[in-house]
């Protein structure tokens, strides 16, 4: 049985931080939980000049999820 790998983007974190410094992206964290994301950030802004995003990646789609349009009824020329 196949188990999903750690590539599998179901397995990605849910929260991204991005740190900055003076403009330039200096690295970028995937984490399971805000709590975790804090942290990181707590670490990173203790150096001068740095910034930091936190990004809510948590809204995912699935196959499936997104409704596919349905084709339009044929045209009734007795209505």
């Amino acid at each position: 049985m196949n188990e999903p790998g750690l590539d599998d983007p179901r397995n990605a974190g849910t929260v991204e931080v991005l740190v900055y410094q003076d403009g330039r992206l200096l690295h970028r964290q995937l984490c399971e939980s805000d709590e975790q994301a804090s942290d990181v950030v707590a670490q990173w802004s203790e150096l001068p000049g740095v910034t930091c995003d936190v990004e809510d990646l948590a809204a995912r789609h699935e196959a499936g999820d997104i409704l596919e349009a349905e084709p339009a009824e044929p045209f009734d020329e007795d209505r």
